[in-house]
């Protein structure tokens, strides 16, 4: 008897239920619980006598046939997670048959909505803004960990249609998201409601759905921007410098209600009647680099600390005497003179 040559090849299409069916040839298929995988066998015998090309898991479906090639397919339904075998058979017309298996359907939960929902705020980094920071917590029902997500901020809560002006971005593993300054200076407005929603993708490449709609209130004003100078710029040693706080800005009508200077490193005192929250303290420092900095809180209640300047004071130079040549020889004639009156 000639031994027939045959093989079984398992390819997995990847049905997409959009306006159209778009089938994808693929080694391996991953589907989330509840969805179809279409399982493909394709049959071949080098004599052309093949009368059945079978699927047998993780679906059942026998397809008569003749010839040289030919193929056979079935949908399997994900019904809980796991790794499964596409199995296929081969029959020619003597009865003889050939199997193979390949474990080419993946069957994955999807991740959860993403939960923990909420914004912080960085309000003294950039003079005049107010950056909103987004956070979600991440959790899959698999352990698999977080590949992708997609926030959208709009300042509408209609979530269904593409506003132009909306920000919307993308990015990988990260649970926050801090949106760029120049696109949010062009959507932001002061004392504005805004609502946000984000989707989370695990390693998998399921989407979670998108999180409920949140709503957050832009501050009132920018918060103050704190500044300072002081004189002397290049204080010596036991020269008392005086700091003025005059570059500071304040906004949206609001008044400078509270100073608070610290000194960060270096060993200074507030002289006079000055101390820390002094308006425009005077400090004595006895260590030559010494750091600063000012807090600033406005009338609304809004605060921010300026950088760290670097005060930096310089010793005094060495003073020193100089003695008149005629006082030495004074001294060595006296000293002579003696001599000889012994």
């Amino acid at each position: 008897m000639i031994r027939l040559n045959k093989k079984i090849l398992f390819n997995l299409l990847i049905i997409l239920f959009l306006f159209l069916v778009f089938p994808q040839v693929v080694q391996a298929v991953i589907k989330g619980i509840g969805e179809i995988a279409t399982v493909e066998v394709i049959c071949s015998d080098s004599n052309g006598n093949l009368t059945q090309c079978n699927v047998t898991s993780p679906c059942t479906q026998t397809c008569l046939v003749f010839g040289f090639i030919s193929s056979c397919s079935c949908q399997y339904t994900c019904l809980g997670p796991g790794t499964f075998n596409a199995c296929g058979q081969a029959r020619d017309a003597q009865g003889e048959t050939d199997s193979s298996c390949l474990d080419s359907v993946i069957c994955n939960n999807f991740p959860n909505v993403p939960s923990d929902t909420n914004e912080t705020w960085d309000n003294c980094t950039f003079q005049e803004l107010s950056l909103p920071i987004f956070y979600w917590t991440y959790s899959d029902p698999d352990g698999d960990p977080q590949q992708a997500y997609e926030i959208r901020i709009d300042d509408d809560s209609n979530f269904a249609i593409q506003d132009p002006e909306e920000i919307t971005a993308s990015g990988g593993s990260s649970v926050a998201y801090t949106p760029l300054v120049a696109d949010w200076r062009d959507l932001a407005s002061w004392n504005t409601n805004y609502w946000w929603i984000v989707r989370v993708q695990d390693d998998q490449g399921n989407w979670s759905d998108w999180s409920d709609v949140n709503i957050f209130t832009t501050p009132n004003h920018a918060y103050p921007w704190p500044d300072f100078n002081w004189t002397p710029e290049e204080p010596t040693e036991e020269e008392v410098v005086i700091f003025n706080p005059d570059l500071t800005q304040v906004y949206g009508g609001a008044l400078i209600s509270n100073y608070l200077w610290t000194i960060v490193s270096g060993t200074g005192e507030y002289v006079g009647t000055t101390t820390n929250i002094s308006q425009y303290p005077n400090i004595l420092f006895s260590t030559i680099e010494n750091t600063i900095k000012l807090q600033v809180t406005d009338s609304s209640g809004y605060s921010c600390e300026s950088s760290e300047n670097i005060i930096s004071v310089t010793l005094p130079l060495p003073e020193y005497k100089e003695v008149p040549p005629a006082g030495w020889l004074y001294k060595i004639f006296s000293i002579i003179f003696k001599l000889f009156r012994v």
